[in-house]
């Protein structure tokens, strides 16, 4: 029987990366050579569960009991657990199935990832507002404290692209009064009535998740669930809010159950997101990106 041929090493960045904000001198990643491969995992300090020493402990477990031929292709199914190619019951952590399944799918060769996907582009203030005149759909945070700022950065990229589409990110910095307060001063705005129809969506902006609803009843612009919908994916729920929107990043759940919840949901909207995903993994959510063709996926890369 072939082994499959795998080796692991932790490598650092090269240089400081910023993520989320935030400068991350000293993060690594775990680099996997499979197959004559390589891929590079990273985990996150308070976005990902496990450390890359757990990850490289269960993935050599996993593919050191593992043949080639005890893959089976003829039952192929990317609804199933390891898309059906391997029968095996552990319970895995879901990053660690992402890991696995980001693998196995390199594997596949009768399916097609390389097909062109919209992406959205992610503002920042070191670019000229003139740069995104041909840009599609944007990115942008905003923050209570910084309500001024924000309002003439929309009303400055608007004025020069009234084209573009605008997702606000509010990383859950608002209490309820704010983000009422946000949408009024949007309101009294010149360009108010046309601009507010180019906001796509406010993405998780509340502290309090439970005060959307009390929002949404003041206010059109719907809401995405990012960190929030953890919560109905376990339970296998949908989306309670009307118009509902899911921000999801697969390598916090595996790809098989990304890929299972967006058939089971249908007509949820579904915007794939990155988790600071290196190029050698980005294909992997390309894949899940394809279930959506129509939407402006969030897979920016910072390589």
């Amino acid at each position: 029987m072939k082994n499959f041929n795998t080796s692991y090493q932790v490598q650092s960045y090269k240089k400081p990366v910023s993520v989320r904000g935030h400068l991350m001198p000293t993060n690594n990643f775990l680099k996997v050579q499979f197959q004559g491969h390589d891929f590079f995992f990273s985990t996150i300090t308070g976005l990902h569960e496990i450390s890359l020493k757990e990850l490289e402990h269960h993935l050599h477990d996993f593919f050191q009991s593992l043949s080639i031929e005890q893959l089976n292709f003829h039952s192929l199914n990317f609804n199933q657990k390891y898309f059906g190619l391997i029968i095996n019951e552990d319970s895995l952590h879901h990053e660690v199935l992402f890991a696995i399944e980001v693998l196995l799918l390199s594997l596949i060769k009768n399916i097609d990832i390389n097909k062109d996907l919209l992406i959205n582009q992610v503002y920042s203030s070191q670019v000229n507002v003139k740069e995104y005149k041909n840009t599609q759909c944007l990115k942008l945070k905003i923050s209570p404290k910084l309500m001024k700022e924000n309002l003439s950065v929309l009303t400055s990229l608007h004025r020069e692209n009234p084209h573009l589409i605008f997702r606000l990110d509010g990383n859950r910095q608002f209490e309820l009064i704010d983000l009422l307060e946000f949408k009024h001063q949007l309101d009294q705005l010149p360009e108010s009535s046309t601009l507010i129809k180019k906001i796509d969506y406010f993405e998780e902006p509340l502290k309090n998740f439970y005060e959307s609803y009390l929002f949404l009843k003041n206010c059109p612009i719907p809401i995405a669930l990012d960190e929030s919908f953890k919560s109905y994916f376990r339970l296998d729920q949908k989306i309670p809010f009307e118009n509902s929107i899911a921000v999801i990043k697969p390598a916090l759940y595996g790809i098989s159950s990304v890929y299972k919840w967006m058939n089971q949901n249908a007509d949820s909207r579904v915007i794939i997101s990155s988790s600071y995903e290196h190029p050698s993994v980005l294909y992997s959510l390309s894949f899940l990106g394809q279930l959506r063709p129509t939407e402006f996926h969030g897979l920016e890369n910072q390589f």
